[in-house]
């Protein structure tokens, strides 16, 4: 019995190359804030604090509410129409104790201030409040929050016990 052999020949262009994939800035934020969602440590780019409290809501869950702080000195808020600009993103996840994701929430606020306001929240930063339900037991809360003008991060864990 005879081979066979099949002769194949390919061209090409040179210098031609496939345009890249152009990120949109909201698959960046999405995939920044996964990345810190899960990264040891934190990071330290926003200044940021974190307290909570809860109360029960029904036999066997409770209302955690939780007052994210957040520095904003080292922010850049852009000038536009008058306004100190900028859109933070926030995010707050709750692992339960074998680390498996239990529940989370995103919120953004767009900034619009204008000089007398931008000037007083320049030392006292801002507090944003989210809540979410959980069934007793032992958490540990991971808060991310993100700015959009330069893509500055800030992340905390804190370990909390529902009775």
């Amino acid at each position: 019995m005879g081979e066979a052999f099949l002769w194949l020949l390919i061209s090409h262009r040179k210098g031609y190359y496939a345009p890249k994939e152009e990120i949109t800035y909201e698959r960046q934020k999405k995939e920044d804030i996964l990345q810190a969602l899960y990264a040891p440590g934190n990071l330290n780019e926003i200044p940021m604090s974190l307290a909570y409290n809860y109360y029960q809501d029904d036999d066997t869950t409770y209302v955690v509410s939780l007052l994210i702080k957040i520095g904003i000195r080292s922010l850049h808020f852009f000038e536009e129409d008058l306004r100190h600009r900028n859109l933070i993103h926030m995010a707050v996840v709750a692992f339960d104790e074998t680390d498996r994701y239990v529940k989370g929430l995103e919120k953004s606020v767009d900034f619009r201030l204008t000089d007398t306001s931008y000037a007083s929240i320049l030392d006292s930063g801002i507090t944003s409040k989210l809540e979410f339900k959980l069934p007793i037991g032992r958490y540990r809360i991971r808060a991310i929050v993100r700015e959009a003008s330069q893509g500055k991060m800030g992340s905390l864990t804190k370990a909390i016990e529902i009775p």
